[in-house]
């Protein structure tokens, strides 16, 4: 098991509920007509311009094209497929017949004997860019879908389990062309009992073979190198992956001989974003299984806006909170809490063993007003339409508090 990484991120017990709660976003987009005009008292003729197209979709399928990205094809050309990541350590897919109206969610792999559901009835909302598909009650599936990038996220039942999903409609087939530096972000806890949380973050290096990645165990994902972070624990220490289809045609990733997971991947609009189904027994003398999610994305300077936008924050299975974003400040609404102003800081993490923040390009710190430094959240922008918010579990004994751990957050 990962754990034991780079930053000693932690969270009070009264910040708990800090991201907590359900949004909406409207998207607006505007026609601009050019007017040409003629003389001798000619009237003016206005022409549509020839459409732009939007940024986010053009640079998603530009991600697309350079990883090889394609469409999952589903049975029949009525169908529309999405590779899901739970967050209680299970790949599921979800199929949407759009001829029927009906959807299943597929198991592909789970951990708690889970099987495919039964044929329901779905419906479907399109605000903008940003549909969302229900079911009849919305208590088994309520999940919104990005359709500039692909990506899908929220909140599905499948059987006794209740989880937050993320993942997208695109496979990928040579690992290789992910090849580079990511930083990763992850949640994981004992599959028996959900005790014994742990949110460990750190560097992924996947080599340009398509088969080895190397986990930066303690530190982050430098130029193809695990390097030290400023400030914190100066001991490097790495672990060895290999990542290989099986023959479902699944991603399976392995420690030696343990499991550790399987990968999925989404085409976002600055990168590739890189799901992990995270499993595995720990690294105990008797091992327990572990199970969670585990979220990167690559390692680059943010320009300070990619997480503008509403958002709603979800976890368990359960939306947890409203986020609306512009540029450093933020509002947030958690279930039953009044709103909180707070500050965001770019490229910034905060170290606990020097009670201060360091420089590290691709994340940031996310801090309400009333609270110290020590409190705040982690941010992982993924894409345009994902984000991971990291608020660690309560220091109880078994750390089955009410903290979240990590919140997906999908752009609504």
């Amino acid at each position: 098991m990962l754990k034991y990484l780079l930053i000693t991120h932690r969270t009070s017990k009264r910040m708990t509920s800090k991201f907590f709660a359900p949004a909406l976003l409207s998207l607006i987009a505007t026609a601009a007509l050019v007017a040409c005009g003629g003389g001798g008292g000619t009237a003016a003729v206005t022409t549509p311009a020839a459409p732009t197209a939007d940024v986010v979709t053009t640079a998603s399928t530009d991600t697309a094209n350079s990883i090889g990205a394609t469409v999952i094809a589903g049975a029949s050309s009525d169908e529309e497929v999405y590779n899901l990541a739970a967050d209680v350590g299970d790949s599921w897919q979800l199929v949407l017949n759009n001829k029927t109206n009906q959807y299943v969610v597929r198991v592909l792999l789970s951990q708690y004997g889970l099987t495919t559901t039964t044929a329901a009835t779905f419906t479907k909302t399109t605000v903008g860019t940003v549909t969302t598909v229900k079911d009849a009650s919305g208590s088994a599936l309520s999940v919104q879908i990005d359709t500039r990038t692909k990506t899908a996220a929220g909140n599905i039942k499948v059987g006794s389990k209740n989880a937050s999903v993320s993942g997208s409609g695109y496979v990928v087939a040579d690992v290789g062309k992910l090849a580079g530096n990511y930083f990763f972000a992850g949640s994981v806890r004992n599959a028996s009992n959900g005790q014994w949380r742990d949110t460990p973050l750190g560097g992924f290096i996947i080599a340009a073979n398509g088969t080895d990645i190397t986990v930066c165990d303690g530190s982050i994902a430098v130029n193809g190198a695990c390097a030290a972070v400023p400030g914190g624990n100066p001991t490097i220490k790495t672990k060895a992956l290999k990542v290989s289809k099986d023959a479902t045609g699944i991603l399976r990733i392995m420690e030696g001989t343990k499991n550790f997971g399987v990968l999925h991947v989404s085409s976002g609009d600055r990168g590739p974003v890189l799901i992990i189904d995270r499993f595995g027994d720990s690294d105990d003398t008797l091992p327990v299984t572990r199970t969670g999610v585990f979220y990167a994305a690559k390692s680059a300077k943010l320009a300070g806006t990619e997480f503008d936008g509403n958002w709603a924050c979800s976890s368990g299975g359960t939306d947890q909170a409203s986020l609306v974003v512009s540029g450093a400040g933020y509002t947030v609404t958690a279930t039953g809490k009044a709103s909180q102003p707070g500050t965001l800081q770019y490229n910034k993490a905060y170290v606990g063993r020097t009670n201060s923040t360091t420089d590290i390009n691709g994340i940031l710190i996310a801090k309400n007003n009333t609270e110290a430094l020590s409190d705040a959240s982690l941010v992982l922008p993924l894409s345009s339409s994902l984000a991971i918010v990291v608020t660690s579990p309560a220091a109880d004994s078994t750390q089955t508090g009410t903290d979240k751990g990590i919140v997906v957050c999908r752009k609504v």
